[in-house]
């Protein structure tokens, strides 16, 4: 046994050290920030995630329609029977 067995290799001159990588990364970000690309993750980052979520959510809008003035006046408005169809429909929707 020569005693050297535990030691690692030597890093070959033309290899760059692991530190000297990441900060060479980090530099050649750091030229490429410019006003522009950091406005566009400010603002328009979070404004393209908004209008997705508003695109792609499900909404179920039912307009109060009008009823017979007998279901008037025992307190089914047009508004308490959209609300019942809206909570059927979704009723029906989550058993689906």
């Amino acid at each position: 046994m020569s005693g050297k067995g535990h030691l690692r290799p030597r890093r070959p001159v033309w290899k760059p050290s692991a530190h000297s990588r990441v900060f060479g990364y980090i530099r050649r970000v750091w030229t490429q920030i410019t006003l522009k690309r950091t406005l566009f993750v400010v603002l328009g980052l979070p404004s393209l995630i908004y209008l997705y979520s508003e695109v792609t959510r499900d909404n179920l809008i039912i307009d109060p329609f009008g009823v017979p003035k007998s279901f008037n006046e025992s307190g089914l408005t047009g508004e308490v029977i959209a609300n019942h169809i809206g909570d059927v429909m979704r009723q029906i929707e989550t058993s689906a």
